[in-house]
């Protein structure tokens, strides 16, 4: 049994040397911008590859692709890989209305790619709040979909919400000080949303919480881009979404395996 442990670890820790040393520094430069029109706005899209399809489907809600495209970009050796930006995230185009940003029509968005791209099966790789699109996106469409990764997932809003109250409590319990500010603004009736609370809010230090290896540096592009949508985050997780969680992702539930 020892012996197997093992095996096991040395597996893992062979399997995680190899994905790190596949990254790739210059990435973003083999990789091209091209814009599908789909319901009247520009989607981007960014393809490379040949062999079975991958939709990397990048969290948030409020993140462009960049991110997945650094660490996973090296998997067009092995298959089409596909990375794009969601409506109002990224390169693409915004909504004309901040209620068309939602969790059906990020689900709608992929399955309408997925027939531009001429696709017969797809497979998902959802990250954080991409797992919630991918999941209600393979409950949908389950004939279209070839296999599916979750990355630091969720199955529903109210786990969602779970994961807020856990976050606040580990940076109310370490990070006292800062804590106050958010507490004093709290008080004074601030929101998540509100400009003057994001400088606070998001000044504590994530990679702290959320990362064992705080020596972990991400893959950057050197172009600009936008990679975040603070008003995507809102419609679709709530105005006071870091303590309330509200919105499209609030009313989603993946069913158990039993229904």
């Amino acid at each position: 049994m020892k012996l197997l442990s093992r095996l096991l670890i040395l597996i893992l820790l062979s399997a995680t040397s190899s994905i790190y040393a596949q990254q790739e520094a210059d990435i973003y430069d083999k990789f091209e911008s091209k814009f599908y029109t789909i319901d009247g706005y520009k989607i981007n899209v960014e393809i490379k590859g040949t062999g079975d399809p991958i939709f990397f489907l990048p969290g948030g809600p409020g993140n462009s692709h960049d991110y997945l495209e650094g660490n996973f970009g090296q998997y067009y050796k092995t298959h089409t890989v596909v990375f794009f930006d969601f409506l109002g995230r990224g390169k693409s185009d915004d909504a004309k209305n901040p209620s068309e940003y939602s969790v059906e029509n990020d689900v709608e968005l992929i399955e309408k790619l997925r027939k531009l791209l001429k696709f017969k099966k797809i497979s998902l790789v959802g990250h954080s709040y991409g797992t919630v699109p991918a999941q209600a996106y393979a409950i949908k469409y389950k004939d279209n979909v070839d296999k599916m990764v979750l990355i630091n997932g969720f199955h529903s809003g109210a786990m969602w919400q779970a994961n807020c109250d856990s976050y606040n409590r580990y940076a109310k319990t370490h990070f006292p000080e800062k804590w106050k500010k958010v507490d004093s603004l709290r008080a004074l009736g601030y929101v998540s949303s509100d400009p003057e609370f994001l400088k606070v809010y998001g000044s504590f230090p994530t990679k702290y919480v959320y990362y064992h290896n705080t020596k972990l540096k991400q893959n950057k592009p050197s172009y600009k881009h936008r990679g975040w949508a603070n008003d995507v985050y809102v419609s679709i997780i709530g105005k006071d979404g870091d303590f309330d969680v509200a919105g499209s992702c609030l009313l989603y539930t993946s069913p158990s395996p039993r229904d």
